[in-house]
């Protein structure tokens, strides 16, 4: 009985892990319905206001294209914010974005 016990504690902490090391992903589906295809794609953590590399890593976003990223960030943290720059110079942030509660941004002109 203790064994079973045991091991059934021992399973259950594995299964614990395996979740918790899953809340760590955080992908981001990236939708383009702007008015201009996106040249580069920042994201920082919530009122950081300190972007990282360019998420798109050069390579340009067409509108009416989606693209999935891989925020790499093993904080888990949920909610960032987003810096969103176009081909024609224009850009557009987005603050405290909760990427627990969905994982697709889409963008579209004000």
């Amino acid at each position: 009985m203790t064994r079973t016990l045991i091991a059934a504690l021992a399973l259950a902490s594995l299964g614990g892990a395996a979740q918790a090391q899953s809340h760590l992903i955080r992908n981001l589906d990236l939708v383009n319905n702007a008015h201009a295809p996106v040249a580069a794609f920042f994201a920082s953590a919530a009122g950081t206001n300190r972007w990282n590399a360019d998420l798109l890593e050069g390579h340009a976003l067409n509108t009416n294209f989606f693209v999935q990223l891989d925020l790499d960030d093993p904080s888990g943290a949920c909610r960032y914010d987003f810096k969103t720059v176009f081909t024609d110079g224009t850009s557009m942030i987005r603050h405290n974005v909760d990427l627990c509660a969905s994982q697709t941004l889409k963008l579209i002109d004000p």
